[in-house]
């Protein structure tokens, strides 16, 4: 979004100085949004959202919370277990190593 109200500046609330053509939204450096940074951001939502369908269908259609802890990353099947045991109600408590 571009700020168009001439050449005078727009004050903001907080102290967010703008010069009219400036973007409203900008990363950190106050530089344009870099293509590459919200793909990366976008994608790695993506994964972490297909991870949790993958998980929850899995996990509520009887695979073992050991192998899924496996497969998704877990280190101890505790945390898989912890997290989703609400949509598992009959699964019995996992025991660590």
């Amino acid at each position: 979004m571009v700020l168009t109200d001439g050449s005078t500046p727009v004050n903001f609330p907080n102290g967010l100085n703008r010069i009219a053509g400036d973007y409203l939204f900008s990363n950190v450096g106050r530089t344009n949004i870099l293509m590459y940074s919200l793909v990366d951001r976008l994608w790695r939502n993506a994964k972490k959202a297909a991870g949790i369908v993958f998980c929850s269908a899995g996990l509520s259609k009887g695979v073992p919370v050991t192998d899924m802890a496996e497969w998704i990353g877990h280190r101890d099947p505790n945390i898989t277990h912890q997290t989703y045991a609400h949509i598992m109600p009959d699964a019995p408590t996992v025991s660590g190593p």
